[in-house]
């Protein structure tokens, strides 16, 4: 995000949202995958190798639990960030073409991680990671309502410099 608000955000937010989502799913079905296999192993299968596998999976859990609210701190903060400047009306038909972009590429990454999370190879990682999964396959919604919100406090007049807003 830069330093100062505005619906170009969404993109950035959309777009960390997805590589965070897709890199927990294939971390986790590499985890599992490996965890499998080495606790098949006698020096691994101890009491600390499945001490360790267990830490890791709740690692995974924990992620998962931090995704919406890390997907809601970004997009609050794009919001807090576009009260720090005034922006004229006139760039609104601008921003709602950006938005229009940020909602076709929000529909194109949440049906690529819903296609790829109901793969068969990544479907178990997928499904221990229910939150993470009900933010991607909103993420449209989601994302849309923050954006407007965005939006609203863009080109609504407060502003900056300590002034009420407004452009007389």
């Amino acid at each position: 995000m830069s330093s100062r608000g505005s619906v170009a955000d969404s993109i950035f937010v959309i777009v960390i949202c997805f590589a965070m989502a897709f890199g927990a799913v294939i971390g986790l079905t590499i985890f599992n995958s490996f965890s499998n296999e080495a606790l098949k192993m006698p020096a691994f299968n101890t009491s600390i190798g499945q001490n360790v596998s267990a830490k890791v999976t709740s690692g995974f859990s924990a992620l998962d639990y931090a995704f919406p609210l890390l997907f809601i701190g970004a997009n609050i903060a794009a919001v807090f960030l576009s009260f720090m400047i005034r922006a004229h009306p006139i760039f609104l038909i601008f921003a709602l073409l950006m938005l229009a972009f940020a909602i076709v590429l929000a529909a194109v990454f949440s049906n690529t991680y819903y296609e790829l999370a109901s793969s068969a190879a990544l479907q178990n990682a997928s499904n221990s990671l229910t939150l993470t999964g009900f933010v991607m396959n909103n993420l449209v919604l989601l994302q849309m309502i923050f954006a407007f919100i965005d939006m609203i406090v863009l080109y609504s007049g407060f502003g900056s410099q300590g002034q009420q807003g407004g452009y007389a």
